[in-house]
């Protein structure tokens, strides 16, 4: 869920749609020395702020269902914590769980100090789509705590969402040499040198050695590594690497995903489904059914788009938690959409509203209910583009810009110029598509850098065409857009 992967990134997480990275129970700090805060941690309750602390070494460390159970036991110790509520929030597996935590902590925010309650603010001004004072916030944060590299790492995700990343490495670089042996900020570098442009895969790999250097017996360390093996394109190593952490994983089968995903890329689609199998026979809490959302793409690899919906409609209509069935009803839709499945489209885009507008309502505020307009609002531009209905398409762009314009979000038109790009493309006005294009989220959306290459190909600007198709084939991430991008550019690339 969109809210959700935004909170994490301030967190230092590497997260896959869900959170997936955990082990069988909680590894007990050290709370001598604790994880590295030097930021206050306000309750009455020395046993809930140890029960805390084990909580942020499980979160710092990469396990956030560890954590997750860990802080709402603090909060029952102490239910006036307010740092207790709020990680236990971020960590919350669906956004009903997030909502009541960080209520919660809003709620009770004035009993605990300045520093927790600016976390608080950054965490509402980013679900009221109020970036620009989410990243004033952090930065009020880190002069409130100027010797805590914790409050850089708030700071360096601030700024990675309005994609400043060199300067996010400038703040990471500050929080390591404050704290060189403190695990989430190479964790966090890594993950912006490896998919934050400009990028730089040498130097995501130094960082993920130094992590697994300082964290030798962390699952995640390996796992990261893995991925900036993929990145590299060495998908052998790729492999290697979460064999090795599944070594040190216990109970959590997200290893067992992540090699999935390499021998999807692959092409080995029987060794691709075992694995997925595995990780969703593991799986803890809402995992299973994103594990599963995986394992229905290994059909988008293998070039069947039905069998794939089939599967994901499936696991929407047997999961219980709702951000499971957006994660694969939205999933089920964009395949549909990109192979002109009209109706399908349709008919999953209605069950996808009605959930999505419940969850938006859920909130109870105006910021939440206009994000949940604007998504369906997008959706539904997309779908009457598909079907030619280009007047209707164009209509629901202007609407969509209605909806986001109060948002103080620079970043906030990126999908007002992609839908206005695809209605140029299926018109087949190439270089009206490309400039929209360049003006969404091409630095992070590799289906939006393969619509450019479309744009680019029609416009016969090869070269430039065959440049983004080159990027998105190597990619070697799975998320639906990349995998539906990938199943069509290969052909073109090889």
């Amino acid at each position: 869920m969109k809210i959700k992967l935004l909170l994490f990134s301030f967190l230092a997480l590497v997260t896959i749609i869900l959170g997936c990275k955990e082990s069988v129970k909680p590894k007990e700090a050290v709370i001598e020395e604790g994880p590295i805060m030097k930021m206050p941690i306000t309750t009455a309750s020395p046993q809930a702020k140890k029960t805390f602390l084990t909580g942020m070494e499980a979160l710092d460390m990469g396990r956030p269902i560890d954590a997750h159970e860990t802080f709402v036991q603090a909060t029952q110790r102490d239910p006036n914590f307010v740092m207790g509520h709020l990680m236990s929030a971020l960590t919350a597996d669906s956004f009903e769980e997030f909502l009541t935590s960080f209520k919660r902590a809003e709620t009770i925010s004035a009993r605990a100090s300045e520093s927790e309650n600016i976390l608080v603010q950054i965490v509402r001004a980013n679900l009221d789509n109020n970036v620009d004072k989410a990243l004033e916030l952090s930065q009020q944060l880190v002069n409130v705590n100027p010797e805590s590299p914790r409050a850089l790492l708030w700071l360096a995700g601030g700024l990675e969402g309005v994609n400043k990343n060199v300067e996010a490495r400038e703040v990471l670089d500050q929080a390591i040499a404050m704290a060189p042996d403190f695990v989430p900020a190479y964790f966090q570098a890594g993950n912006n040198y490896m998919f934050n442009e400009p990028k730089d895969l040498k130097k995501a790999e130094e960082m993920f050695l130094k992590a697994a250097e300082l964290a030798p017996e962390e699952a995640n360390s390996y796992d990261l590594l893995g991925d900036v093996y993929r990145s590299q394109g060495d998908l052998e190593k790729a492999r290697d690497a979460y064999t090795k952490a599944a070594e040190y994983s216990g109970a959590d089968g997200s290893p067992y995903q992540q090699r999935g995903h390499v021998n999807s890329f692959l092409g080995d689609y029987d060794a691709a489904r075992a694995d997925y199998d595995k990780s969703i026979e593991m799986g803890r809490s809402n995992q299973k059914a994103a594990f599963a959302v995986y394992k229905a793409y290994v059909n988008i690899h293998a070039g069947k788009p039905s069998q794939a919906i089939k599967e994901l409609e499936a696991i929407a209509a047997e999961t219980s938690n709702t951000s499971s069935m957006l994660f694969a009803l939205s999933s089920a839709y964009w395949i549909a959409l990109h192979h002109n499945m009209h109706n399908k489209a349709q008919s999953i885009h209605n069950l996808w509203k009605t959930i999505r507008m419940q969850q938006a309502e859920l909130g109870g505020t105006e910021e939440l209910l206009r994000n949940g307009k604007a998504d369906v609002v997008y959706r539904e531009g997309l779908l009457a583009c598909s079907k030619r209905q280009y007047n209707t398409a164009n209509a629901k762009a202007e609407e969509f810009a209605k909806l986001v314009e109060p948002d103080a979000d620079p970043r906030k038109m990126e999908r007002y110029h992609q839908l206005k790009g695809t209605i140029a493309l299926e018109q087949k006005s190439y270089n009206k598509a490309i400039e929209e294009f360049q003006k969404g989220d091409i630095q992070n959306n590799m289906y939006v850098k393969y619509l450019l290459g479309k744009s680019y190909e029609g416009a016969k600007k090869m070269e430039e065409a065959v440049a983004l198709y080159n990027e998105v084939a190597t990619h070697n991430f799975n998320g639906v857009g990349e995998a539906l991008a990938r199943q069509e550019v290969l052909p073109k690339v090889r």
